[in-house]
């Protein structure tokens, strides 16, 4: 049984859908707290679907009972929950005889305990020592327990990138002084930064580089502003994409400056579709991306270390971008490669069952 706040397509809910997708020979019974779902409706055949609206806090136990009675039609082996609200939901309504897992896909304390109180909060009053969480990296294990100490077995499982990213054709190749086609993917959210590329690209007005930003959300409007007071015209908002591995082959170069991450699944694809990969230091990219991509600096920083001037030794040749193109791709291969990912998932369910 699993349980997520809505499919929505976003990198939890992606998770999700391509986890039940490497298990066939499971039974999969799939809660959703929201109707949102943004998925091929041909998927939903694979799994039983519950929708139970939780669109505010009085909602909430009305829905701890409701899913108590769905855990008890069904008998699960075990609840599987992503996602804070459903997490805390999920932790209440269900019994103390099936294992629980919980994954968390960021870093809590900068998406969620350093925000909102009442989060840090329900997480302690709810997290169990026989509770199992699965992180999908060290970084957003080691920021959770620093909080929750309570929480648990702790494993990490780094998320898959789907075999078709693996698959895409090389993009294009970059010559020296040609224009440099840039790509951004990911929700247009504080997290992500975007008000710092907008700020460099800005800097970069006078020489021949674009960048198309796929994705939409809650900053969308504000970041559209930016762009046109900025008078950035090279710069693209290109709303949602889900072809998003055939798009990476129109372009030389993949950015994303994020300020957290849990674990950063669209410079993996990029990786994994032989595009380079210009990321922010942050501790996450590190762990994952090592020394097979570009690294800036995007708060304490000298200008040689920002976007901007990074850029400026991409287009003048000081860096090459073909130099880390094959040692990223098996980099991706190795750690968020779909073959074993089921496998994985399987072995951490059997150790605690």
């Amino acid at each position: 049984m699993h349980v997520i706040d809505g499919l929505g397509r976003g990198g939890a809910e992606s998770l999700l859908i391509n986890s039940i997708q490497l298990l066939p020979a499971d039974e999969h019974v799939v809660i959703c707290l929201s109707d949102l779902y943004d998925f091929d409706p041909a998927l939903k055949k694979r799994f039983v679907h519950y929708t139970i609206i939780v669109n505010n806090k009085l909602r909430i136990l009305g829905a701890i009972f409701k899913i108590r009675k769905i855990i008890k039609r069904h008998k699960p082996q075990l609840i599987h929950v992503h996602l804070p609200l459903s997490g805390i939901i999920t932790k209440l309504a269900a019994p103390k005889h099936i294992p629980l897992f919980y994954s968390i896909h960021s870093e809590y304390s900068f998406c969620y305990f350093n925000k909102n109180m009442t989060i840090k909060i329900m997480e302690k009053f709810t997290a169990r020592p026989y509770h199992h969480l699965i992180g999908v990296s060290k970084t957003a294990v080691d920021d959770y327990v620093q909080y929750i100490t309570n929480s648990g077995s702790t494993d990490v499982l780094y998320n898959f990138v789907p075999e078709r990213f693996f698959k895409a054709r090389q993009g294009l190749p970059y010559k020296a002084g040609a224009t440099l086609h840039c790509i951004a993917v990911g929700h247009l959210k504080y997290e992500k930064n975007y008000e710092y590329i907008l700020a460099q690209f800005a800097l970069l007005k006078n020489l021949p580089i674009k960048l198309d930003i796929y994705g939409d959300g809650v900053d969308a409007d504000k970041l559209k502003k930016i762009k046109a007071d900025l008078q950035l015209s090279a710069v693209e908002f290109k709303g949602k994409a889900r072809n998003v591995g055939e798009l990476m082959e129109q372009y030389n170069l993949f950015i994303t400056c994020s300020l957290s991450e849990g674990f950063g699944i669209a410079p993996l694809e990029a990786m994994a579709a032989k595009l380079p990969v210009l990321v922010s230091s942050i501790p996450v990219f590190k762990e994952l991306i090592n020394d097979v991509g570009i690294f800036v600096q995007t708060q304490a920083y000298t200008h040689s270390e920002s976007l901007s001037a990074t850029i400026e030794n991409i287009f003048s040749g000081k860096i090459n971008l073909a130099d880390n193109i094959e040692p990223a791709f098996i980099r991706a291969k190795q750690i968020a490669g779909p073959e074993n990912y089921g496998l994985k998932l399987k072995s951490i369910y059997e150790k605690y069952l």
